[in-house]
C-alpha cells in the first residue's frame, strides 16, 4: 500500500526498491538540479501524509527523506545509497516528516562515521579495546555506595580514549551496538561477581540495554548465558531501559521483559522524565525503580516547574513502591534538595566520576571522598551505553 502511494507520484522509469523494514530506495535518473529531486521529495512526502485506511480505521505516517545527487565521475552505487542514508538520519534528527539534501560537511561527517564503525567492528574482534568503567549510586544521606553503573569506555590505539559521544551513535546506526552492549555486560558481571566474592555486602551492578538490543530476539537468552557464565546472582544485576524502548508497547516488548525479569534481575526506567513518559508504561511492564533525568536535576535550583516535577516522580515512585535514582548530581545543594524531596539514591559527579574497575575497589575499601564532597570539577555528562 504504501509501496504503490510512492509510485503513483514518481516519473515512469524511476526506481522504488524495499530495503527492509520500514525504508524505500529510490532511485531517479536525468534529474539536471537538486530542485527537482526536492520536488520529487515533497510529492513522496505528500502522498505519504494522507492517511491509511486499514479495515474500519485510519492511519497516519510519515516519511524522513534523504537525498543524494550523482555528481562526477567514480560514485559507487553503495557510496550513493550511504550518503542518501546519512541525510535520511539527519532528516529524523531535525524532526520526523521532512527532508534533507546530502552536502559536502555531511560528506566529511559520513567519512568519519565510515572511519569510526571500521575501527570499532576491528576492536570488537580484537576484543581487549573496548572495556568499562563504573560510576557509584549513593545513598543521600550518608554517601553509602550501594551500586555502580557500567558505561562503555574505548581505548583505541592511536586516539587514546575515545568518548562515548563518538562511538555509541555509530554503534546504534551500524548493529555493532549488539556486539558492544554484550561485551559490557559481560565485564561488568565479571567484575561485580569478583567484588562480590571478595566479601561484604552484595553489590548492585547497573547495565544500559540500547533499544536494539531490547528488540534482538535472543536477549534472555543472551543474558541468562552472562549470568551463568559470570556466576553473577541475578539479585545482583540491575538492567537499565530508556523509555523510547516502551512506546510503541508492543506485545514482543513485553515478552522481552517479562522473559529478562523472570531470569531474577532487576529492570530501571533510565532517563525517567523525559521523551515518551508515560504511567502507564509502570502498569504494564515489570519496572522496578526509575531514574530520574539528569536534565531536571540540573535545572531544580532555579527552575520551578523542574523542581515540580522531580519532586512528583518522587512521591509517585514511593507510592507505587519503587526504588528512584536521581541521575547527574553535581552539588551540595542539590543533594540537601533531594533529601528534603524524599529521594534516597543519587548518582553523580558529586559524589564520583566513572571509574576503572581497580579505583572501585579501593572505593570499596575507603569510601568516598569526605563521605560526600565532591571528586572533581563538573564536565559534560558522558553519553552512556543505551
Amino acid at each position: 500500500m504504501l509501496a504503490k502511494r510512492l509510485i503513483e507520484v514518481l516519473r515512469p522509469g524511476d526506481t522504488v526498491a524495499r530495503f527492509g523494514g520500514d525504508e524505500f530506495c529510490v532511485i531517479c535518473d536525468d534529474l539536471d538540479e537538486p530542485g527537482l529531486a526536492i520536488g520529487i521529495a515533497q510529492r513522496m512526502m505528500a502522498a505519504l501524509a494522507r492517511p491509511f485506511t486499514l479495515g474500519t480505521s485510519e492511519q497516519f505516517v510519515s516519511a524522513s527523506v534523504g537525498i543524494a545527487i550523482a555528481t562526477g565521475r567514480g560514485r559507487t552505487a553503495e557510496e550513493l545509497v550511504g550518503e542518501a542514508d546519512a541525510a535520511m538520519y539527519r532528516a529524523k534528527q531535525n524532526g520526523r516528516g521532512g527532508f534533507e539534501l546530502f552536502d559536502a560537511v555531511m560528506r566529511g561527517h559520513a567519512s568519519e562515521r565510515l572511519r569510526v564503525e571500521n575501527d570499532l567492528r576491528r576492536a570488537l574482534e580484537l576484543g581487549d579495546e573496548l572495556t568499562a568503567h563504573y560510576q557509584p549510586i549513593v545513598t543521600l544521606d550518608g554517601g553509602e555506595v550501594i551500586g555502580v553503573e557500567a558505561l562503555a569506555r574505548w581505548n583505541h590505539p592511536e586516539r587514546g580514549l575515545v568518548a562515548p559521544a563518538e562511538f555509541i551513535a555509530v554503534a546504534e546506526e551500524s548493529g555493532a551496538i549488539l556486539a558492544v552492549g554484550e561485551r559490557v555486560l559481560r565485564l561488568a558481571c565479571a567484575e561485580a561477581a569478583r567484588w562480590n566474592a571478595a566479601g561484604g555486602r552484595p553489590l548492585s551492578m547497573s547495565v544500559n540495554l540500547s533499544p536494539r538490543q531490547v528488540a534482538s530476539p535472543g536477549i534472555a537468552g543472551m543474558v541468562a548465558a552472562v549470568l551463568a557464565e559470570t556466576g553473577l546472582d541475578p539479585a545482583s544485576l540491575t538492567l537499565e531501559i530508556t523509555e523510547g524502548v516502551l512506546v510503541t508497547e508492543s506485545e514482543a516488548t513485553a515478552q522481552t521483559l517479562i522473559d529478562l525479569k523472570a531470569l531474577g534481575l532487576r529492570l530501571v526506567l533510565d532517563d525517567f522524565g523525559t521523551g515518551y513518559s508515560s504511567l502507564a508504561y509502570l502498569r504494564r511492564f515489570p519496572i522496578d525503580g526509575l531514574k530520574i533525568d539528569r536534565r531536571f536535576i540540573a535545572a531544580m535550583d532555579t527552575s520551578t516547574p523542574d523542581r515540580t516535577i522531580v519532586e512528583a516522580i518522587i512521591r509517585m515512585a514511593a507510592g507505587l513502591q519503587i526504588d528512584v535514582v536521581a541521575e547527574g548530581v553535581e552539588t551540595v545543594e542539590q543533594a540537601e534538595d533531594l533529601v528534603r524531596l524524599g529521594c534516597v539514591h543519587a548518582q553523580g559527579f558529586y559524589y564520583a566520576r566513572p571509574m576503572p574497575s581497580a579505583d572501585v575497589a579501593v572505593l570499596f575499601d575507603h569510601g568516598l571522598p569526605h563521605g560526600l564532597g565532591p571528586s572533581a570539577p563538573a564536565e559534560p555528562p558522558l553519553l552512556k551505553t543505551s
